[in-house]
């Protein structure tokens, strides 16, 4: 083997462990995007329930 093709092997290998790590760095930062989303909505929907709950209370009291 020539040693200028030593090197090309070299330069391949090392960028198809890059692009493998930014892959899984862009898979990481999705995943925690979308805990963050699933948060959001799991406490909007809490503040929605405690909400609708409280109104139908009142409206039970003001029927009663």
């Amino acid at each position: 083997m020539l040693p200028y093709e030593d090197l090309v092997r070299t330069r391949m290998y090392e960028a198809e462990q890059l692009a493998s790590r930014q892959r899984l760095a862009r898979l990481l930062r999705s995943h925690r995007r979308w805990q963050r989303a699933a948060k959001r909505a799991t406490r909007r929907l809490e503040r929605t329930e405690r909400s609708l709950t409280a109104t139908e209370n009142w409206i039970a009291q003001s029927a009663g």
